[in-house]
């Protein structure tokens, strides 16, 4: 059950984005609920399941709502059709003796308590603005909205004065629907709708609006110039067959749309040309009877979420209208011209593709002659042929279809569609291609990250690299949803280096961190490429981004900045995925618009959304320019005031000379040597261990075990018992095996406890007494004589007596390091459970170990402040490394009074935690020093697993991922990552565990030949052409020095 309550968009859009529904119900929708349930029974015997959404709405339709009471805000109580409904389907499934369960799922709450996605975000931010600029202009009684793609202000009373907005069950977005669905009429027999009569829209519009002449909206010199498009039915006879769809309306010959008029101010009164185009959707008679037709499918250039989506909806809608042969050609152009490259696509085998990243008809570059592509055709009998790509994809079809006309033996009867396809967004003329939605939701994610890191660590820049080869549609998209951007720099800025790097300076001296994104087109622009080009013909550009990194880290090293650079890219991984639900459906439209056109005979054309039209546009139309970001438009404004970043263009004159010079060279002597204590110093302050206990030997004790009762009782498989017998020592241990005693420091044995009974009153207490041993092994039954130390441990817990009195025993929390997931919620459970036990003051220290000398910086944690920050990835302690002093580090904590010092972090800052209380020991202060194992690499010995290291796991998988949906769906590919672990392997070695799809792991504990390695990659190309590596950071050290 879905929400809405009066119109069902949610429903019907997320039933057509999911794709597999059987049963739609909508408030709109005229129900006889006995249809319903004959239709579930139907599927059940045919499929053996069924998934039915339903809108809320319907419990004042399929079931009346009863009565009449409304909430606090005048809305009617609607009774509960979600469960009514799985009643009434359970009742009639029992009558009929049918086996079922039912699996109900109310997310009502759930769809609206989320953060808003990349493109809501953008909007929300555009509307908030306009709502300012309109109100600072001094209009009044008005509200701000998206008319086919232009933001307008409207008068209240327009919304307010008529009755919302429904699904119109007889319009193209109700149909697309039921050719989802495929579900059956579900209205009561002999019911008819009443006509409307002149709305009470028309009439408050109406009141509220003025007469105008269309002179009135038009300049002189203004040109419409209408795209017409071919048609084959011009060139061959047409078999006249009628339209099979049902429930559709269709659309006449002379549908046309024009372009958006408008006028930015009086100042633009220059003359404007306007394009009016053919009308998207099923036409009433085909061009060609769909008994006699074979279809053929493919896609060219680089991935993009949602092109196994738009494959998908091309078969189904082929099979609705009664194609029997659908091919797929996997390749590309080049797949065409080869036999075994083509498969036979259906219904079934397409069914649940778009719920995949990547292309299951493989995608490659490069174009075999066109000629070669036309008789292959023809061979097949192919009669519809649809190119899934970019410009460069777009002339390839053209060329091909010219070249059928040209065939030895007369022209060929196919026509040609494509569907527009580029992650960058650049097509000309359209609102947006598919998959773009998708992939600056994914760029978003790569800004937060790079905003987490950043925020971590003082003087710190995090630098992101997004996809963008001619243009920053993306980089500009993703900039205004994340909203944290300091720098955003694309391909159509004219861009000085010394601006940027001076800039870049002021952000860090004056914030302590600064957010970059970079478009990789500025690789061609800020820096200049090669002049290379791929096998598509693309020039290939120079990295930009590793290339800005080293220009930052010279700089801020020559200024004697202090600098740590956190650079993510994500290039790949923001077009290997599935698509979003906007794409899903976006991908739909446009598919179904591709068939419905290609049946009706229009040939050389490409389908598109044209001011939230869609409309079938020739094919010359979008490959005669790219479109690119305006630099002198809205959104780049409205990019610059949220970054609030100044002019990067060059100056007149020479911007290098305008850069400070660097500041002068320090005496050595000003800068104070890290202060650390020996090993020797250590042991000194305290003792042998801890508090002062002499270190015992290894030694075995031998005696037999000699516990009263202790029994081993030996069980088949069974259950039945085999032995029961007297335990013995070598039952569980081996004769050199060893149990030893881990120690801990107490406080109590040098400082009187304050014995104060524990607040926690309904807990298990632990004592002393509350131990755990690790677990014993007998791998082998000959005693090897080396032996195994098996430690016995204190259980962790809450004790019945505290040595503290809580009200008199401050705490302070530091996080060193680098970050790690999880950090947040750590903080957030010492601050409740310290409150728990009435701890009156604790405290956060920014910054790690060093931001103890800084009081002034720190910060009081209380249960409020830290509720929700579980919620958030980073650390609001942001997070150092390094410790100068212990001694001053714990001089501080002594004059702060603080009793509980918490430090989260790995071996080092046990290290220095170790130092510090080393230091309290001579201050002879006393204080519990208590440590959080950190790391993400999970290489800490003892330790089942540290935290963090799970979800690190999780989002490495999503790299390994997108890594195969590239190898797999790119002619001749290999995808290669890249994961953390500077010293031990286990967050590459568990990825590639789950993942299940790599080919080749290297990890920094391995002894590896290089040669081998490149000799098994050649291999793996040649018999799969594909593979996917992936490599840990640690072998930066192992391997290239070994090569």
């Amino acid at each position: 059950k879905l929400m809405g309550r009066h119109c069902g968009h949610i429903t019907m859009h997320a039933a057509i984005a999911a794709s597999c529904v059987d049963i739609c119900l909508l408030p709109e929708m005229d129900i006889d609920l006995q249809k319903v349930l004959d239709h579930t029974a139907a599927l059940m015997k045919a499929k053996g399941h069924v998934i039915i959404v339903v809108a809320e709405g319907c419990g004042d339709t399929i079931v009346s709502s009863g009565s009449g009471e409304t909430d606090a805000g005048g809305n009617k109580k609607l009774a509960d059709v979600g469960v009514y409904l799985k009643n009434e389907i359970s009742k009639h499934f029992k009558k009929l003796e049918m086996p079922f369960t039912i699996k109900f799922i109310d997310p009502t709450y759930m769809i609206r308590s989320v953060p808003a996605n990349a493109y809501d975000s953008v909007y929300c931010s555009v509307l908030a603005q306009n709502a300012v600029h309109g109100a600072m202009a001094g209009f009044s009684g008005i509200t701000i909205g998206k008319l086919c793609s232009r933001y307008v202000y409207l008068p209240i009373h327009a919304i307010t004065k008529q009755k919302g907005k429904n699904v119109d069950v007889k319009g193209r977005g109700f149909i697309n629907l039921i050719n989802s669905t495929t579900q059956p009429d579900f209205t009561p027999e002999g019911f008819e709708r009443p006509s409307s009569a002149r709305d009470n829209r028309t009439d408050i519009l109406d009141f509220l609006s003025e007469p105008a002449s269309v002179n009135s909206v038009l300049h002189p010199g203004d040109e419409v110039r209408r795209l017409d498009v071919v048609s084959l039915s011009n060139m061959f006879t047409s078999a006249a067959v009628r339209n099979p769809l049902r429930a559709t309306t269709f659309v006449s010959s002379g549908a046309w749309c024009t372009q958006t008029l408008q006028q930015v101010n009086k100042r633009a009164g220059n003359a404007k040309m306007y394009f009016q185009m053919i009308t998207a959707g099923p036409r009433e008679y085909l061009h060609f009877d769909p008994a006699q037709s074979s279809a053929c499918i493919v896609n060219c250039g680089g991935l993009c979420p949602g092109l196994n989506a738009v494959v998908r909806e091309i078969v189904m809608m082929l099979s609705h209208y009664g194609v029997k042969k659908i091919y797929g050609c996997k390749g590309g152009y080049k797949g065409l011209v080869t036999p075994e490259k083509w498969i036979m696509l259906t219904p079934d085998s397409v069914r649940d593709i778009h719920k995949l990243g990547g292309s299951v008809l493989v995608s490659d570059r490069g174009n075999p002659p066109h000629s070669e592509i036309a008789k292959s055709l023809k061979s097949m009998n192919v009669k519809q042929y649809f190119v899934l790509g970019g410009d460069g994809t777009h002339k390839g079809g053209m060329q091909t279809f010219d070249a059928m006309q040209e065939l030895e033996d007369g022209p060929y009867e196919c026509s040609v569609v494509g569907v527009p396809k580029t992650i960058d967004n650049d097509i000309a003329m359209l609102d947006n291609s598919f998959g773009f939605n998708t992939a600056v939701t994914e760029a978003e994610k790569a800004i937060d990250a790079a905003y987490v890191e950043a925020r971590a660590r003082e003087n710190s820049i995090g630098l992101v690299k997004l996809m963008g080869r001619h243009c920053g549609f993306i980089a500009i998209e993703a900039t205004l949803a994340a909203r944290h951007v300091d720098l955003c720099l694309l391909p159509e800025m004219d861009i000085s280096l010394p601006k940027v790097l001076k800039h870049c300076l002021h952000l860090v001296q004056t914030k302590k961190h600064a957010v970059i994104v970079v478009a990789e087109g500025c690789g061609d622009t800020l820096i200049k490429s090669s002049g290379g080009t791929d096998a598509g013909g693309n020039k290939v550009l120079a990295d930009v981004g590793t290339w800005l990194k080293q220009e930052l880290e010279r700089y801020f090293e020559k200024m004697r900045q202090e600098l740590h650079v956190k650079y993510i890219d994500p290039t790949y991984m923001i077009r290997a995925v599935p698509p979003n639900a906007n794409d899903t459906v976006f991908c739909t439209v446009l598919a179904q618009n591709a068939v419905h056109a290609a049946m009706a005979g229009f040939t050389g054309i490409t389908v598109g959304k044209v001011d939230e039209n869609f409309v079938l546009l020739p094919i010359h139309a979008i490959t005669k320019g790219t479109r690119k970001v305006d630099i002198k438009g809205r959104q780049f404004e409205r990019m610059m005031l949220t970054t609030e970043q100044p002019d990067m263009s060059p100056g007149p004159g020479d911007d290098w000379a305008l850069l400070p010079p660097p500041p002068a060279d320090k005496d050595a002597t000003d800068v104070p040597a890290p202060e650390h204590l020996t090993e020797e110093e250590i042991d000194r302050l305290l003792g042998h261990d801890l508090m002062g206990r002499p270190a015992t030997s290894r030694g075995v004790i031998e005696e037999e075990v000699s516990v009263p009762n202790a029994k081993l009782k030996v069980l088949n498989g069974y259950g039945e018992v085999l032995l029961d017998r007297p335990l013995q020592r070598a039952d569980i241990v081996q004769a050199h095996d060893e149990v030893r005693t881990l120690e801990l420091a107490r406080l109590s044995e040098r400082y009187p406890s304050k014995e104060v009974p524990s607040p926690l009153k309904t807990v298990n207490f632990q004592d002393d007494d509350s131990w755990a041993v690790q677990a014993f092994s007998l791998l082998d039954r000959v005693d090897s004589g080396k032996g195994t130390p098996y430690y016995q441990m204190l259980r962790a817990g809450p004790r019945e007596v505290l040595h503290f009195d809580p009200k008199d025993a401050p705490a302070a929390i530091i996080t060193t390091g680098d970050l790690c997931p999880g950090m947040n919620s750590v903080i957030r459970q010492l601050v409740t459970t310290m409150k728990l036990y009435g701890t009156a003051k604790v405290y956060g220290i920014p910054m790690g170990f060093d931001g103890i000398q800084k009081r002034e910086r720190w910060i009081e944690l209380t249960n409020e402040m830290v509720e929700e920050i579980h919620m958030d990835a980073g650390c609001i302690l942001g997070s150092a490394h390094g410790h100068k002093s212990a001694k001053a580090t714990a001089a501080a904590l002594k004059e702060a009074g603080v009793k509980q010092f918490y430090v989260i972090g790995g071996d080092g800052s046990q290290k220095g935690a170790v130092e510090t209380l080393a230091e309290m020991r001579a201050l002879d202060y006393e204080c519990a020093v208590i440590n959080i194992p950190k790391t993400i690499d999970n290489d800490l010995p003892l330790m089942d697993k540290t935290f963090g290291f799970d979800t690190a796991v999780c989002e490495a998988r999503k790299a390994i991922d997108a890594a195969y949906v590239e190898a797999t769906c790119n002619a001749n590919c290999i995808g290669f990552v890249k994961l953390l672990g500077k010293e031990s392997g286990f967050i590459t070695l568990n990825a590639a565990l789950s993942s299940r799809i790599v080919d080749i792991c290297l990890l920094p504990e391995m002894e590896v030949d290089l040669a081998k390695v490149l000799a098994h990659c050649e291999h793996l190309m040649a018999t799969k052409g594909y593979a996917v590596i992936v490599v840990t950071e640690g072998c930066g050290g192992s391997l290239l020095n070994r090569a």
